[in-house]
């Protein structure tokens, strides 16, 4: 999973609505791809108008898009093209990418030696709607506390990061996607997740999330399971509580400016 590392006012309105994602200063896309952008992952394909590069003019092309900092650290727009042919990474065997190509497998994990001989863990995964490999660094995953009202063992979480299907008492299956709007591709349409954010616990309810395999679902994707219907329940609770916490404030601030107001008045008339 990954935290949100973006806020709203920080995406570069200017370069969105060049290409037709933005008016106003309003954005122009759907709430997952609004999400996806600012927890640092990629769009789905979106129709994108006026493109530019140097001489090059394109009228539109279809393209994800993610949003980044650059090395002086200013947040840059990135678009993620259709690619005719998929170019094969260096740190691929032929083997390994035309598996993943062929859909034979869907991760590959492997550890690669950096050029200052540090030892990193990385994730490759394909996209087959951009023709790309994709390599994500795993120590950015941030994998899940709990799923569907289920305590992840240190297994289970390592197993997350790694690309691995990782399966629940309830009959869930699920595992880490990074070509995805969602972190997660499942055997469920929908997930329940805690995950631990700046010291306490956040909860997140996944829709539409796509099939393991990126295929159809099965006849027994919308069983969600007990554990997702508490998680949900547990949710509605909280959200009550806070509900109720904020007019109980709102109502002391109230009253707490009433009587500002009356001392004021009474002193004024003295």
């Amino acid at each position: 999973m990954n935290r949100k590392i973006f806020k709203e006012e920080e995406l570069p309105i200017t370069e969105l609505e060049s290409i037709g994602l933005a008016r106003g200063g309003q954005l122009l896309m759907t709430d997952e791809n609004k999400l996806a952008l600012l927890f640092g992952r990629r769009s789905s394909l979106i129709r994108l108008q006026n493109l530019e590069d140097k001489n090059l003019k394109i009228g539109e092309m279809e393209a994800k898009i993610s949003v980044g900092r650059n090395n002086k650290g200013k947040i840059e727009l990135r678009a993620h093209p259709i690619y005719h042919q998929p170019v094969f990474p260096v740190d691929l065997t032929d083997i390994e990418a035309e598996k993943l190509e062929q859909g034979e497998t869907v991760a590959i994990y492997k550890k690669l030696k950096e050029k200052d001989e540090t030892t990193r863990e990385y994730l490759f995964e394909y996209d087959p709607e951009t023709r790309e490999y994709i390599k994500t660094d795993i120590g950015k995953i941030e994998e899940p506390l709990l799923v569907n009202n289920q305590i992840l063992t240190e297994s289970q979480r390592e197993a997350f990061r790694k690309g691995k299907e990782v399966q629940l008492t309830d009959g869930t299956t699920f595992r880490y996607s990074g070509i995805d709007t969602s972190p997660f591709r499942a055997n469920r349409i929908a997930l329940a997740v805690s995950l631990l954010l700046d010291g306490g616990l956040s909860y997140v309810i996944y829709r539409g999330v796509k099939s393991l395999t990126g295929k159809e679902h099965g006849s027994d994707a919308e069983d969600l399971g007990q554990g997702f219907q508490e998680s949900v329940e547990d949710l509605k609770k909280a959200a009550e509580y806070f509900r109720t916490r904020m007019k109980q404030e709102s109502a002391n601030e109230a009253q707490r400016l009433e009587l500002d107001i009356q001392s004021n008045r009474t002193f004024r008339t003295r």
